[in-house]
């Protein structure tokens, strides 16, 4: 009788084992992000790289980026991710076209952020989703992952990797495609289209598309066959920057000549030399070839900030609240 209730015992202790496991703790699938750029669908439009860790870093850039930081983006990163700039090696904003068939009244901002920080992104991705006062979706498998509204601003969060984070507005979708471009899946990236004009800089600009100027407008009869744009921006010493704008594409015979005025006039505007442009244009080259144009000028950063700080300083607090 002794040894039926001892086996009875082993075997109902075997299946409440088998029936109630411990559940893991959550982590996002083995995955290694390399390059975020590659993770971008393929209807990416203007795509912003910057490496906040090396430009809080540099003093040239880290006097440019201080205006941005400090009216409202330090303290938004704090709070919403609980992030220091200088916690971050990589982010990537991305913008996406409006959703064909719906009325532009109807329209959602659709953007995307990558963020690659030394920090637990499981972690952070659960405290952005803290911060939503209404959360549609809260899943931990197989990515820790939330969708709710943080104020009236619907928004989507996802642990890709264990250092690399993913925040969206209005792209449902592209949040699928992102999945499945970091997965490895074969789904269509920009990667390809930025490939010619990536720099390897801590802050790059890329448009890798036409700017659509109409053939009959005035910056149309020089920009009608531009075809992409990146731009990128790097400290050339303590006091200045190099900045640097690329547009491949082709453009008329004696193209030099129209994007020095263009480049010329503005300097000469009060927008310009508020912002130091006047001096920038000094040092002002430009080159045509059949591949397309490009230009380069050495940047005087005290000039630049001062621009920032004087004309734009109450927008950017705003610009920062209302896109987050």
């Amino acid at each position: 009788m002794r040894v039926g209730l001892i086996a009875a015992w082993v075997l109902s202790s075997i299946v409440g084992c088998a029936t109630t496991p411990t559940p893991p703790p959550s982590r996002p699938p083995e995955l290694e992000i390399a390059d975020l750029l590659a993770v971008l669908p393929a209807d990416a439009q203007t795509i912003v790289h910057l490496r906040p860790r090396q430009v809080v870093s540099t003093p040239a850039l880290a006097a440019v980026l201080a205006p941005f930081v400090s009216e409202g983006g330090r303290e938004q990163l704090d709070r919403l991710f609980g992030l220091h700039l200088d916690e971050i090696d990589e982010l990537v904003w991305a913008s996406f076209p409006d959703v064909p068939d719906v009325p532009a009244e109807a329209q959602e901002e659709r953007y995307i952020l990558l963020l690659r920080a030394r920090r637990p992104m499981r972690d952070v991705a659960r405290a952005v989703g803290m911060r939503m006062n209404t959360v549609e979706v809260s899943a931990d498998t197989p990515f820790v992952r939330r969708v709710g509204f943080l104020g009236t601003k619907r928004r989507e969060v996802v642990a890709l990797t264990d250092d690399v984070l993913l925040y969206a507005a209005g792209s449902g979708p592209t949040v699928a495609e992102i999945v499945a471009l970091a997965r490895g899946e074969e789904t269509a990236s920009i990667a390809p289209r930025l490939a010619p004009d990536r720099v390897d800089s801590p802050l790059a600009i890329y448009h890798p598309w036409s700017l659509g100027f109409a053939a009959d407008s005035g910056p149309g009869l020089l920009l009608s066959e531009q075809e992409r744009l990146a731009a990128s921006v790097s400290a050339r010493d303590d006091e200045s920057l190099a900045v640097a704008l690329s547009l491949p594409g082709t453009f008329p015979a004696g193209a030099e000549v129209n994007f020095a005025q263009w480049f010329q006039s503005v300097a000469a505007s009060d927008l310009g030399r508020a912002i130091g442009m006047d001096v920038a244009a000094s040092s002002l080259e430009v080159s045509v070839t059949e591949r397309g144009a490009s230009l380069t000028c050495q940047w005087p950063t005290a000039s630049l900030v001062q621009g920032i700080r004087t004309l734009f300083t109450d927008d950017l607090r705003q610009l920062i609240d209302d896109h987050m």
